[in-house]
């Protein structure tokens, strides 16, 4: 699963909306079935803390979807969360996949939070047993609160966008040249390089 947390935990934040983004490949991959839940404030510490009689915290179901699709690489699944009570944290558990036969993991290029009220920030990143992910799991996970989104924070300047576009460019051109150089670019990579470049459009445009 992924989790974020609200950055005040007595106060929450109020989900209205999340956005899903498939990765550049490995459509087999992509999520299919999952739940979002979320744990109202009161019934858990910030520290995540149990609250029920059982011994398990006590989250509530926000949203659930099944057999969704994914139009193509690097594409947007939106949802609005109809009702919400304010939640000190969120959790997205994945349950089935779009080809679980020919799977072995999940991939997810992004999921974004959009909350009516107080930022959220990143809970540290946990498998399903509890342990943390590797570096390469957590650094596609994003959470936008919907004050960002509206407003100035986290809102790159524009000359800022220029120069990372430039930046980037410059790296695929040099990398590919290399390999042209040496007779290893064959169209396996130049496709996969494509997928890149779409990728971090998307990601630029926000």
């Amino acid at each position: 699963w992924l989790e974020a947390a609200a950055t005040d935990p007595v106060v929450g934040a109020r989900l209205v909306g999340y956005t899903l983004l498939s990765a550049g490949d490995a459509p087999e991959r992509d999520p299919r079935d999952w739940v979002l839940e979320g744990l109202p404030c009161g019934s858990a510490s910030a520290a995540g803390a149990v609250a029920g009689a059982d011994g398990s915290a006590l989250w509530v179901g926000l949203d659930a979807q099944r057999g969704a699709t994914f139009a193509g690489r690097c594409q947007e699944l939106h949802y609005k969360v109809a009702e919400s009570v304010p939640c000190s944290r969120f959790r997205l558990t994945i349950t089935a996949l779009r080809d679980s036969a020919q799977a072995s993991c999940v991939q997810l290029a992004s999921l974004h939070l959009q909350c009516s009220e107080v930022l959220l920030k990143p809970a540290p990143p946990t498998s399903g047993s509890g342990q943390p992910l590797p570096p390469m799991a957590k650094a596609g996970v994003q959470h936008t609160p919907k004050a960002e989104i509206a407003g100035h924070v986290g809102q790159p300047a524009a000359s800022d966008v220029a120069a990372k576009k430039a930046e980037f460019t410059a790296a695929v051109r040099q990398h590919y040249t290399s390999l042209m150089a040496t007779g290893e670019y064959v169209g396996r990579e130049a496709a996969a390089a494509a997928e890149a470049v779409k990728c971090a459009l998307v990601s630029w445009k926000k």
